[in-house]
Order: C-alpha cells, then structure tokens, then sequence
C-alpha cells in the first residue's frame, strides 16, 4: 500500500494533466493504478483530440469498449486530416480490417488495400482491389 500512496504523490506533483496522463500511459498494466487515475488519463487525452493515446490507455487498462470508440474517432481524425497511413494503421490495431480496406481504397492505396484483405482471409475483397 505504501508504493501505491508514494506514487499518487509523484503523479500529484507532476506539473499539468498532460504530463501525468503521460506518465499513467507508461505505467498502466505494469503497476496498480487507480481506476479515477486511469479515467482521468483517457479523458485527458479525448479533450485534447489524441484519440489513439487515449485508446491506447483505455485498452491496456481493460476498457475494452471505450477504447474502441476511441479508436474509431481516431480513425476519423486521421481521416478527415488526409492521414490515411495513420487511419488504416489505427483501424487495423483495433481491428477494424475492413475500416482500414476502405481507407486504403479511398486514399488510391488499392495494393496496400488488396493485402490488407488478402491477410483477413478476405479473398473476394482483395480481387475486386
């Protein structure tokens, strides 16, 4: 009990929210973290619009469903930016293959789109590519 109450004072003497949820990313899933501390790192990470970092933290620390959501955002902010390596990247760690064919596709990227299929098992998918 004493680790965890001398590493809520380290995490409280971090200067800004960005700075500890940083720090909680890297230590979740390695140490006990509490479940407000971890929340507040996810939302943290939402308000400034870095949906993958907060998917990421979501999903270590075993918030299967609010990670995906989160990642489907981030999918959708890589999108809308014209980032579409970083959307089919993020859409194939979520395991969203289908949502990374289409984003390949739609970028033109119609080999990276067919292999995409081919590696699901997507056969009919990857000709039509």
């Amino acid at each position: 009990m004493k680790n965890k109450v001398n590493l809520e004072d380290v995490l409280n003497q971090l200067g800004s929210d960005e700075a500890r949820s940083q720090a909680i990313s890297q230590l979740v899933g390695k140490v006990e973290l509490s479940t407000p501390q971890i929340k507040r790192a996810v939302e943290v990470y939402e308000k400034a619009g870095r949906f993958r970092d907060a998917a990421n933290v979501a999903l270590k620390a075993g918030m299967t469903e609010r990670a995906n959501n989160l990642y489907v955002k981030a999918v959708e902010d890589y999108e809308k930016a014209g980032r579409f390596g970083d959307a089919a990247n993020v859409a194939l760690k979520a395991g969203m293959t289908e949502r990374a064919v289409k984003v390949y596709e739609k970028a033109g990227r119609f080999g990276d789109a067919a292999n995409v299929a081919l590696k699901a098992g997507m056969t009919e998918r990857a000709v039509e590519d």
